[in-house]
């Protein structure tokens, strides 16, 4: 989903918005790539982060052993590949969204029980609602596609080291 980015750049120093602008348009481009190509790009994530450069990989081992006493070594692995795989598809599809129109938004993300929140919003009734973090939280930026009339709606995160990421964020 197109976002506004003009605002997401206040408080960056000069030569991070360069950095901001030049990384941006990168995973613009990446994001308009077909989805074979972006399949392709995952694996080739998952090839980098976890088989050469071995991100995190002792410490997911520990959690998991932790976690789950009652798994095999072997189990323990396909758990920790599943994971492995699943991170490197959730970077894509968070780039991916970059480009993406309302109605691939839609088409990809569904939210149920819409008709009763939107019958409460008509009746000027407040709504809070709360999900959990399962899966890629960054699909909730096409919740508002689902809201009729006036809402407000916020997200809670953890503001991120890098300020330029943040901002892409």
């Amino acid at each position: 989903m197109e976002k506004e980015k003009e605002n997401f750049t206040i408080g960056l120093n000069f030569l991070q918005k360069i950095a901001y602008y030049l990384l941006y348009g990168i995973v613009y481009v990446i994001s308009i790539l077909p989805d074979f190509i972006l399949h392709g790009l995952s694996y080739l994530i998952y090839l980098i982060l976890f088989k050469l450069v071995r991100y995190r990989v002792d410490l997911v081992r520990k959690n998991l052993a932790d976690s789950f006493p009652e798994k095999s070594a072997s189990e323990l692995k396909r758990i920790e590949k599943d994971f492995q795989h699943f991170f490197c598809d959730y970077i894509v599809e968070t780039i991916q969204q970059t480009s993406m129109s309302e109605e691939e938004m839609k088409r990809r993300v569904k939210y149920t029980g819409m008709d009763h929140v939107n019958h409460l919003l008509e009746e000027g009734k407040d709504v809070i609602l709360y999900i959990g973090h399962y899966g890629n939280w960054e699909w909730i930026t096409g919740f508002n596609l689902y809201i009729q009339g006036k809402a407000r709606l916020g997200q809670i995160y953890h503001i991120l080291n890098s300020p330029v990421i943040n901002a892409l964020m």
